[in-house]
């Protein structure tokens, strides 16, 4: 039109009323940055300054009318540590390998905890990056309550599970770019990356989890950390008299859940299976409070 020049995103072209009259030139790439001279020769600024005194001389400015301004260092730290990228996937994978020990294990405990620390610091961290907001966060408390309410609520229905772990790994992925649908290629090509980084985040702290169940026991230094189950005989805990005991599964285990041996109702959790309720059940583990039933076959 007339040998101008405009540099538009798509969404910026469908927006002017005459742009029936422009030609659509070479695509401007924008993924690494642009140059100051870039930046001029597109039109999106007005000057190109390669120093402080040639920004001074273009606006009749001495030195002495500015003001030079810096973050406090506390705060430039922290800006600095969100923006190293391995710093959010090394919250991940710790948040994902606490919350699984804390489900592997009746009630809550340090590493639920752990989990919770891990994953407030990757969303602020993510603020602070400018890629999450409160959509993401509301989304992830929200798929949070909802599998809290599938666990102690309302168990073995199973779409509150379900939709909340969903909630929470889309809200992981949101806060991890800045767009919800991908709308242009850059996009496109930036949403493998935030997939990619949770599910290694999800699957090094599954790994993590069957390392440290399998090997930790025999570890020279960290065997000290577990407690070993103690025999039948040895055993000196307030149920070690249920153990092999038969009983019924009062409610869903999934995997926690209430017992009747005889008259007296207790808290157990199975050893992984899901349960239903009316279920025959036998007592194969106790660890101090905690009970550890499986179907009686």
């Amino acid at each position: 039109m007339g040998g101008a020049t405009r540099v538009w995103t798509a969404g910026e072209h469908s927006l002017q009323d005459d742009r029936e009259l422009w030609t659509r030139g070479q695509l401007v790439e924008t993924r690494e940055g642009a140059s100051g001279a870039e930046a001029a020769k597109w039109g999106q600024t007005q000057r190109v300054a390669s120093e402080l005194t040639d920004a001074l001389r273009a606006y009749e400015l001495q030195p002495a009318e500015l003001e030079q301004l810096s973050p406090p260092w506390a705060v430039s730290q922290i800006e600095r540590l969100a923006a190293l990228p391995w710093l959010g996937r090394a919250l991940l994978f710790f948040g994902f390998f606490a919350m699984m020990s804390e489900i592997s294990a009746p009630g809550l405990g340090v590493a639920g905890f752990v989990s919770g620390v891990c994953f407030m610091l990757f969303f602020w961290l993510q603020f602070l990056n400018g890629t999450a907001g409160y959509l993401e966060m509301l989304m992830f408390l929200t798929g949070i309550a909802c599998v809290l309410i599938e666990f102690f609520v309302l168990p073995g229905v199973g779409v509150f599970g379900f939709g909340g772990g969903l909630m929470v790994l889309i809200s992981l992925i949101l806060a991890s770019q800045t767009f919800v649908i991908p709308s242009n290629s850059y996009q496109v090509s930036q949403l493998p990356g935030s997939v990619f980084t949770l599910v290694a985040a999800l699957g090094g702290g599954m790994l993590a989890m069957a390392v440290m169940r399998h090997y930790l026991a025999d570890a020279p230094v960290l065997k000290k950390l577990m407690l070993e189950s103690p025999e039948p005989e040895q055993a000196t805990e307030p149920y070690a008299y249920l153990f092999g005991k038969r009983g019924v599964a009062a409610t869903p285990l999934v995997p926690a859940g209430k017992v009747s041996f005889g008259d007296e109702l207790v808290d157990v959790t199975s050893d992984g299976e899901l349960i239903d309720a009316g279920a025959k059940v036998v007592v194969k583990e106790v660890r101090g409070p905690h009970i550890v039933v499986r179907p009686v076959t």
